[in-house]
């Protein structure tokens, strides 16, 4: 079954359709994404033809997405989708990101030192030229800093 992520306003295909990304926009892989659906018609569909069509439409196209993503797995429609060309990432649990070797060996998990012991941590997951920014602290504590944030609203002083 296909992770269902909240709404975005911005791009339709971001709305729980977590196998595909806002991409949807591009009608080359719009049309992609009905081929590989097994639902070419999709594709001509007077509902769903323009991006605005898709928005007035959206509940539809929920449940025609909805239902066709449950037919697989996500590894099954990260296959297909990316056999047919479309941008595909599988959203990973925190568990399968900190156990996943892949992670390990490109530098997304870290240990950093806490009071509780060391902890590991997932870095930032974007590098800069083969750079990823390193990991500088730890969580903090339950109310570690409430004291240092409330002194800094006493100074504060408000016009009455």
């Amino acid at each position: 079954m296909v992770q269902v992520e909240p709404p975005h306003s911005r791009d339709l295909a971001c709305d729980g359709f977590s196998v595909a990304d806002g991409e949807e926009r591009n009608d080359g892989l719009r049309g992609k994404l009905c081929v590989a659906l097994g639902r070419p018609e999709l594709a001509t569909d007077a509902r769903f033809v323009h991006h605005r069509d898709r928005i007035e439409h959206r509940s539809e196209l929920d449940e025609v997405l909805t239902a066709a993503f449950a037919t697989g797995t996500v590894q099954h429609w990260c296959r297909i989708l990316e056999d047919h060309g479309v941008p595909v990432s599988p959203i990973r649990h925190l568990d399968e990101i900190y156990s996943d070797p892949h992670t390990a060996a490109i530098g997304m998990v870290g240990t950093v030192d806490h009071a509780s012991g060391p902890l590991e941590q997932i870095a930032f997951p974007v590098n800069f030229g083969g750079v990823r920014p390193p990991l500088r602290s730890a969580p903090p504590l339950h109310g570690e800093h409430t004291d240092e944030i409330l002194a800094g609203y006493q100074e504060v002083s408000v016009p009455s």
